[in-house]
């Protein structure tokens, strides 16, 4: 968007919110006050530039409301990850489990082939 349609269209949101903030309501002013463009659906969230995506917010909820959006992605993407390593310890173990009862089910096999271990029902043996 070029700066003069720019300037154009933050005035025009403004003048139609009352020269408020979108979010605070408070009157447009100099410094955090200062009037901005605020995405209402993010365009890292594939929101455009078209102007009903547009609202006039201050600098200050405009800043802290993109701050608010870069935690909740973290966050996101933390838990992603953390699914996906539980997924992957679940997958481990099963892999883990299956592996240690083939094992076991070769080791059985082999001590009977050498009559070190009894079959099941010989009491004799034990006695």
């Amino acid at each position: 968007m070029n700066l003069a349609r720019l300037k154009k269209v933050r005035t025009a949101l403004a003048d139609a919110q009352d020269g408020r903030c979108c979010y605070c309501r408070r009157p447009f002013g100099d410094g955090a006050l200062a009037c901005t463009l605020e995405h209402r659906r993010p365009r890292m969230n594939g929101g455009t530039d078209d102007i009903a995506n547009l609202a006039a917010a201050c600098w200050h909820c405009n800043r802290n409301r993109g701050m608010q959006m870069h935690r909740a992605k973290l966050l996101k993407s933390q838990k992603s990850a953390a699914h996906a390593l539980a997924v992957a310890n679940v997958t481990l173990a099963k892999t883990a489990l299956i592996e240690a009862l083939t094992n076991y089910r070769s080791a059985r096999a082999t001590l009977a082939s050498m009559r070190l271990l009894n079959p099941p029902g010989d009491t004799d043996a034990r006695q």
